[in-house]
């Protein structure tokens, strides 16, 4: 077949059902241009270290996969690697948590979407998602604890579609910026 090492101009990459990526992802760090990624319904638990290397990454999608945790190679390249990242979609994965800290968050995040996880509360860590504007988790076993929600304060557009959720915290009135609830 071609080989990707001849696609370096390639910018939007999609891999939809594929039981064995290894093989592809392991030449993926050739794509520099790549822009758009994504991985769907490919069994996947991790990305390959090298993701770390596509700088111009502004979209990834690893929506229908197992992680349980945003992978580490994202995290790993937030660390001032993936300067354009601006949207993270990870779908009915099991995720329950974000590991965002000050150092490793992308700083052009700016949407969110982690419907169908494991979520029972907003992400502490989101509040260093200082550009975050569109946070989606629709169908996550969401209980009454979103006061951390209140430290987004970037945030325009909020999604709860099918939560158990009963009530908003107070201090939602001072996110100025919301636009849609």
């Amino acid at each position: 077949g071609m080989s990707m090492s001849t696609m370096t101009n390639l910018n939007d990459l999609k891999i939809y059902d594929t039981a064995d990526v290894s093989s592809i992802l392991s030449e993926i760090s050739s794509l520099i241009q790549l822009t758009h990624l994504t991985l769907t319904k490919c069994n996947l638990t991790a990305v390959p270290p090298e993701i770390v290397l596509l700088k111009n990454l502004e979209h990834i999608d690893l929506s229908y996969n197992n992680f349980n945790e945003l992978p580490w190679a994202i995290l790993q390249g937030s660390r001032g690697k993936f300067p354009y990242l601006a949207s993270i979609k990870m779908i009915d994965n099991a995720l329950s948590g974000l590991r965002f800290t000050a150092e490793n968050v992308p700083r052009k995040l700016a949407y969110v979407n982690m419907a169908g996880n494991n979520f029972n509360a907003i992400p502490r860590s989101l509040k260093y998602a200082t550009s975050l504007e569109e946070l989606t988790l629709d169908w996550n076993p969401m209980k009454d604890k979103l006061d951390d929600l209140c430290n987004v304060r970037s945030l325009k557009t909020l999604s709860l579609k099918s939560t158990k959720l009963t009530a908003l915290p107070s201090c939602i009135s001072q996110l100025h910026n919301l636009e849609e609830l």
